[in-house]
């Protein structure tokens, strides 16, 4: 190489203290990343290190061996960290889900309810609520938000229950019913 170009650099107790330049690139040698400036923000954006993106091998099938996926994913504890089910609780009445605290969830409702509301919504979400259902409790549907194959409630079965839900490019979050009553 004929010509070498260093950038501006610095520690990153330095970096706190400077804005750079809207697109301006710095180094900070604590961190040994490279930042990003935009003008306003003291210290800049850190970009992450090569050791800090999780990869996925590339021998493995599908898009996980696309260099761009496996170099922009969660580490595979993260992502079943994600889906681990949540407890949603002993609902009764109205319901609202709320879509950014679960993906997969479990409930044992205290009375009859309704799915209400579904906060948080995003299109392509999907996940599953397990219902337990001892003592016959039904669930009935805010149609506005939630639709069914069928077009009507969900018919809930003593004991669990498997709710497959996703959410589609409106926003409505279509329901199925993947296991009734089993022991």
């Amino acid at each position: 190489m004929s010509t070498a170009i260093q950038r501006r650099r610095g520690s990153t107790s330095e970096h706190a203290a400077f804005t750079g330049l809207v697109g301006e690139i710095t180094v900070d040698t604590t961190k040994k990343t490279v930042i990003v400036h935009d003008g306003t923000t003291a210290g800049g954006t850190p970009l992450a290190r090569a050791n800090q993106i999780a990869d996925v091998p590339a021998a493995s099938a599908g898009p996980t061996s696309s260099p761009m996926w496996r170099t922009r994913c969660w580490s595979r504890t993260r992502v079943w960290d994600a889906a681990v089910p949540v407890s949603l609780g002993t609902p009764s009445g109205n319901v609202t889900l709320d879509f950014a605290a679960f993906i997969n969830g479990f409930m044992s409702p205290a009375a009859n309810i309704t799915f209400f509301a579904a906060n948080n919504r995003k299109a392509g979400q999907s996940g599953q609520i397990r219902v337990w259902n001892p003592s016959a409790r039904t669930l009935s549907l805010n149609t506005s938000i939630f639709v069914t194959p069928n077009g009507a409630g969900i018919a809930l079965g003593t004991n669990r229950n498997i709710l497959s839900y996703y959410v589609d490019d409106e926003l409505l979050v279509h329901v199925f019913l993947a296991g009734k009553g089993m022991a």
